[in-house]
């Protein structure tokens, strides 16, 4: 994979926001959003923040163990009955496979984790800039305008729904909407943005 510095903007917050949401502790957390800090204003105060609290609602989010808050799945939120490792789940599999990508994390975490999405995102970018792909471009907006867009709203909509939800998670959904709006701009096929490089 390219270095950091190679990397453009977008491709930089995307790391960002797909290592925040494959977190399993406060520290991986701090890190990430340290990181998203310097690629994006922060509306909040990172450096003050309570990574513990953090943790804390990031787990009923996203993690468990209850029922969690805003399910990280697109499965959730696309199809006819909500539910983890379903169509959705195998259709997101099945394009992984089509442009050369498996997730390190399958069998662990569904195909469908809105982390791994991100991380296949990556991927396929890394790999239009170098190839300049028509077949790769067509795919990458398929999976931003056709899928991506039919499921990440409605994921950081349950976000938002949360109780005293701290202003730092909320930042990074917004910065996920953000990014998403922002490729969708760019057409999903090219390896730019419309933020500064």
């Amino acid at each position: 994979m390219d270095s950091m510095e190679s990397i453009d903007q977008q491709g930089r917050i995307l790391i960002c926001l797909r290592d925040f949401f494959i977190s399993r502790q406060s520290s991986d957390i701090a890190k990430a959003c340290i990181a998203l800090s310097h690629e994006c204003t922060a509306s909040v105060p990172v450096a003050e923040t309570d990574w513990q609290d953090v943790e804390f609602v990031f787990n009923k989010l996203f993690v468990g163990p209850q029922a969690l808050l805003a399910p990280p799945f697109a499965s959730i939120y696309i199809g006819s009955e909500p539910h983890v490792m379903g169509e959705t789940t195998l259709m997101v599999r099945r394009l992984y496979q089509t442009v050369g990508l498996v997730s390190p994390w399958q069998g662990k975490i569904p195909d469908d984790h809105i982390a791994l999405e991100l991380d296949a995102c990556l991927h396929m970018r890394l790999a239009l800039r170098q190839s300049g792909s028509a077949q790769l471009g067509d795919i990458y907006s398929y999976f931003l305008n056709e899928h991506m867009a039919r499921w990440v709203p409605a994921f950081l909509a349950k976000i938002n729904e949360v109780r005293e939800l701290p202003a730092l998670i909320a930042w990074v959904g917004r910065e996920l909407d953000n990014w998403l709006a922002c490729e969708r701009r760019g057409g999903g096929s090219a390896p730019g943005s419309s933020r500064n490089n």
